[in-house]
Order: C-alpha cells, then structure tokens, then sequence
C-alpha cells in the first residue's frame, strides 16, 4: 500500500520542531519507525472520519 504522507516532509518538519523547541538534544535523525507511526496515525484517523460521517451526500466533508 502506497504512502499517505510524504515522508521526507515529515522528517524535515520533525527535526526543524525539535531544533527550535529542543536544540540542547541535537538530534539529527528520524527513525523509520517514527515515520511509520504517523502514517499509522493518519491512516486511523482518516478511517474514524469515514465512519462517523453520515450517510448523506456525494461529498466527504469534516465540519
């Protein structure tokens, strides 16, 4: 199954947060797992919408 989230986007995001909000760690590394969590995470999330969302319509809406 193909990726929901570019993952070098989220690396790069993720290191950025960390060196402004954490720059005494130094950490220059995303692990795979890490990566693989969030995509995890949005995949659930997407799912959860889908079946919370009424039956009603042609169109997918989060209000």
């Amino acid at each position: 199954m193909s990726s929901l989230i570019n993952r070098s986007a989220v690396k790069n995001f993720i290191l950025k947060k960390l060196e402004s909000m954490r720059p005494w760690l130094g950490f220059n590394r995303v692990s795979k797992t890490a990566l693989d969590v969030y995509e995890g995470r949005i995949r659930a999330m997407i799912i959860k919408d889908i079946k919370d969302h009424p039956s009603k319509g042609k169109t997918f809406r989060l209000d």
